[in-house]
């Protein structure tokens, strides 16, 4: 999740994100290839550390002969994310969920303070 360092490990910037049965499994198989590290995606060099953006850059610049060198980033998952999420919603007329899909990437609406967003346990409208 995007955060500030500080707030990573903070509960209160925590949430929690359902998944499908078939996620789960597919995370229950990576499992059993990155064994005991705490990251599903571990850091090549060190299993205690994450698998950095730069080694996920490498993948697309390796991909397809290169294919998708320069055309896509690991950030850019978030931009399309956040661009099918917030069409189908209009196509829905579901403006609501825009509040869900900034929750989804610990974005902070126009108009709330960080501290509310982060400690406010109500449903967030």
């Amino acid at each position: 999740m995007k955060l500030e360092l500080e707030d990573k490990f903070n509960p209160g910037f925590g949430h929690d994100v359902p998944l499908s049965s078939q996620a789960v499994d597919v995370l229950r198989a990576i499992r059993v290839v990155t064994g005991t590290s705490p990251y599903l995606f571990p850091n090549a060099k060190s299993s205690r550390e994450p698998m950095t953006d730069a080694a996920v850059s490498c993948m697309y610049k390796r991909m397809a002969n290169g294919r998708f060198k320069n055309r896509m980033v690991p950030h850019g998952w978030r931009s399309a994310f956040s661009t099918v999420m917030n069409e189908r919603a209009a196509e829905l007329e579901r403006d609501g969920d825009r509040v869900m899909i900034d929750m989804i990437l610990a974005h902070v609406p126009e108009g709330v303070s960080a501290s509310e967003w982060a400690y406010k346990r109500v449903p967030h409208r």
